[in-house]
């Protein structure tokens, strides 16, 4: 408690000598990476297998827009860095692989004018004498199965070397677990990954960005942490001008009444009729929406005028209305098709991508986003969870008028 009491002490004392600490090491971090960029000058064509399967638009900005180095980004960075070299050592201390080589370069021609150049982690020879690649990759959060870029990263390497076989190691910063993932070299990554340079070194040629690959993949984490994401502006909406105001509803118990058709689905599943689906989790989760959203079911939802009425007076007052539904993306055609039918007014339809990583936060995550872009008049959404979100951003939410008994 003492020792406690002391350290709150000198932070709130000023620290002038705790700051210059922090300001050496952050100034430092920053040199390094100068130092690095120097030597490294990348001539036209020349492109980094560590990015090929990211964002296009992103890395189109990465060869054009000068680059602002952040202190704290360089350190998560440098981590990433002592992560590798400790992995290369304790291979070549285990024993039972040989490190043939660390900062291996490699190069992938594509084309006369289009190649990939970089450097492998680790090149290991294995008992048999055959050689595999190792790409490092540090993470925050261990993923369930290797990410795609890091896929194409490594396909990069195999067929530049032409190796067989690779491995992904991911080793957890927080926790400290190890996993490992075999990757198989094939034809069709090679093609993908060619696919990909060629029109990145296009756009780069003619000055035009390509399309926000993330957003339109659903990829809304890469925008989220990207370093251009004030020049890209990726979650401006098609047809609605940034700074413009919009007013954002949701469909299910908003804008439709789909009361009969819970419980009609609730019910084929055996399970009580008056059960909240929110707290189906899993495989009972995937059931249900596969079940709800069948054509027959949908035939028995009904229009809810109010909330229709009050979109149809915000658009009149020159507000958007953008519709943020938790109903899959693969269902857009059935909803799309739904609230025609309804006469529900809409200039945007965002729906639940499939592959979100946690879906139950989609909606605020959406909310936080567009929140960031436009004035948002109101939220109206049933959820007393996601209106208690938006009044923390400062957004009048509201609760969807009682539908009729």
């Amino acid at each position: 408690m003492c020792g406690s009491a002391f350290v709150t002490k000198l932070t709130d004392s000023g620290g002038a000598d705790e700051r210059k600490l922090v300001d050496a090491l952050k100034e430092g971090l920053v040199s390094l990476w100068r130092e690095e960029s120097e030597q490294h000058v990348r001539p036209d064509g020349a492109y980094y297998p560590s990015s090929i399967g990211s964002c296009l638009r992103k890395q189109f900005y990465m060869y054009t827009v000068e680059a602002k180095p952040d202190p704290e980004k360089l350190a998560v960075f440098a981590t990433g860095k002592g992560i590798h070299v400790a992995v290369a050592e304790a291979l070549r201390k285990s024993g039972i692989v040989t490190v043939d080589a660390e900062e291996y370069p490699v190069e992938l021609k594509i084309s006369d004018e289009v190649r990939l150049t970089g450097r492998v982690d680790v090149l290991l020879v294995e008992l048999d004498g055959t050689k595999v690649v190792v790409e490092v990759k540090s993470t925050s959060r261990m993923p369930e199965s290797p990410h795609e870029t890091h896929i194409l990263q490594l396909q990069t390497y195999l067929h530049s070397m032409s190796l067989p076989r690779g491995f992904l190691l991911y080793w957890d910063k927080r926790t400290g677990e190890t996993r490992a993932y075999r990757v198989d070299r094939d034809e069709g990554s090679l093609q993908k990954i060619g696919e990909r340079a060629i029109l990145l070194h296009e756009h780069l040629k003619s000055g035009r960005p390509p399309f926000k690959e993330a957003v339109v993949e659903n990829r809304y984490w890469e925008c989220d942490f990207c370093e251009y994401y004030d020049i890209c502006a990726p979650f401006v909406l098609g047809g609605i001008a940034k700074g413009s105001t919009i007013s954002i509803f949701d469909v299910d118990g908003v804008m439709v009444d789909d009361r009969e058709r819970i419980e009609s689905a609730l019910s084929s599943m055996g399970l009580p009729r008056d059960l909240n689906p929110g707290d189906l989790r899993g495989p009972a989760k995937d059931r249900f929406v596969s079940v709800s959203f069948e054509p027959k079911r949908l035939a028995m939802d009904r229009p809810l005028a109010a909330c229709i009425q009050m979109a149809l007076a915000d658009r009149k007052a020159g507000a958007f209305v953008v519709l943020v539904s938790e109903r899959p993306s693969s269902l857009r055609e059935r909803t799309e098709s739904e609230l025609r039918r309804f006469d529900v007014p809409f200039d945007v339809l965002l729906m639940l991508p499939s592959d979100y990583g946690k879906p139950y936060f989609w909606k605020t995550d959406t909310l936080r986003r567009l929140h960031d872009v436009y004035t948002v008049k109101r939220f109206v959404d049933g959820s007393s969870y996601a209106r208690s979100e938006a009044a923390k951003l400062g957004i009048a939410a509201d609760s969807p008028p009682s539908p009729p008994a």
